[in-house]
């Protein structure tokens, strides 16, 4: 199994995902990191079109993958397997960004409808990007979601740095499905 790795939209991610890659290397085979065009043409915000087009090519020569995401990543990861062109085996998210989401105008809502892998959603208490029982509960209305698992970490913003408690969620969840 591989793991693709997406970022949130700060370029000041790219040192963490890093650290994501080589905390979580030793559970799979293989691993990809995407790095974001926007963060060298210093734009403000990921193009999301783009970005799936790029990584839809190589993950369709990646094999059995599964996908880590943050944040803009998460959303990245929605909108490809809504429309088809990703294929994960499970998803991680960390930081469900949902109000960046809407304020962004990107369809959130719509294809988080097609979410039909198994999906761990680590979100802090109080992330400033949606609240962990916020969360919950947008999941819970969504009557046809199956197949996924809320963990609650405490904290107050939209890092998340504790990269061994991540791992440990991670394989947890990865030997129950």
């Amino acid at each position: 199994m591989n793991l693709i790795l997406l970022s949130g939209n700060n370029k000041s991610n790219q040192q963490w995902i890093q650290e994501v890659e080589q905390t979580l290397k030793p559970l799979f085979e293989k691993t990809y990191i995407q790095k974001y065009r926007h963060w060298e043409t210093d734009a403000d915000i990921i193009d999301l079109d783009f970005e799936l087009a790029e990584l839809a090519k190589v993950a369709s020569t990646f094999g059995e993958y599964s996908i880590f995401a943050k944040s803009a990543g998460v959303l990245l990861t929605l909108q490809g397997i809504s429309e088809g062109v990703l294929n994960p085996k499970h998803c991680f998210f960390c930081g469900f960004p949902h109000s960046w989401a809407k304020m962004n105008n990107f369809a959130v809502d719509t294809w988080i409808r097609e979410l039909s892998v198994p999906t761990l959603f680590i979100q802090k208490s109080h992330d400033p990007a949606m609240f962990y029982e916020d969360l919950v509960e947008y999941l819970t209305e969504k009557e046809d979601l199956i197949g996924y698992k809320t963990v609650e970490l405490p904290g107050n913003d939209h890092n998340y740095n504790d990269l061994a408690k991540v791992k440990d969620l991670i394989t947890d969840f990865v030997s129950k499905f």
